[in-house]
């Protein structure tokens, strides 16, 4: 059996999914916990990290994936709207591991920021253009497949920011669609744009993007080939 591992960011929403026993319990990953996690960080829109936060996964030395909607308000604003976001890799209350300023952001083609967040949920991914690739920090893969995963697990930041991040284990979990993945676990503001992350021999990769959650349940976006297209592009 394999597990996975979420980091997410979640939105709140109102959705209609069941799954059996949503998980509720939570590790408070301290700095002496990240290792292994630092890939997982927070996106903030402000220079000085005071900004309202979401999750975001690093995929590629300079790019990292989060949740369109994170990001909306910069949507056909143009390379200047990136400019206040940063990136902080590993964080753990005052701890980073790496920080990065924003050049760009690359948004799915078929999200819509008029179409209300449960119709984007399929497509609630975008990428964001880092000024420069990571040097401390090894990027997670993005998994081939997702049929094999019977529980998962998520790393969440909160909206604030200032606590370390939590890490849920063992929710339950299902494709609702071939690009949307539903999992029984209770998700918060601040949680949206993170990665179901599952663990392999060979370590961790993503599964999904955290989207949105209604009571006891979060649902994200399963990648497709666009970002794989994406994270081949210089």
């Amino acid at each position: 059996m394999f597990k996975a591992s979420i980091a997410l960011l979640t939105f709140v929403t109102v959705f209609c999914a069941t799954l059996v026993q949503a998980q509720d319990e939570y590790v408070v990953m301290t700095p002496d916990k990240i290792p292994g996690w630092e890939a997982v960080g927070r996106v903030t829109f402000s220079r000085t990290g005071a900004g309202y936060t979401c999750t975001g996964t690093l995929v590629a030395p300079d790019k990292v994936l989060t949740a369109a909607h994170c990001v909306s308000l910069q949507f056909d604003k143009g390379p200047s709207a990136a400019r206040n976001l940063i990136f902080q890799a590993g964080k753990s209350g005052t701890s980073v591991v790496e920080v990065k300023g924003v050049a760009r952001i690359s948004y799915h083609p078929g999200y819509e920021p008029g179409a209300g967040l449960r119709n984007n949920i399929p497509h609630d991914i975008a990428v964001l253009h880092l000024v420069a690739p990571m040097e401390k920090v090894t990027p997670m893969p993005i998994a081939k497949v997702h049929e094999r995963v019977e529980t998962v697990s998520y790393l969440a930041h909160r909206a604030n920011g200032r606590n370390p991040p939590r890490l849920t284990e063992d929710c339950q979990q299902r494709a609702l669609t071939a690009r949307v993945l539903e999992v029984a676990c209770r998700a918060i503001q601040g949680n949206s744009g993170a990665g179901v992350i599952l663990e392999e021999d060979d370590g961790k990769k993503l599964v999904a993007v955290i989207s949105a959650a209604a009571d006891m349940q979060f649902y994200a976006a399963i990648p497709d080939q666009w970002l794989l297209s994406l994270l081949n592009t210089p």
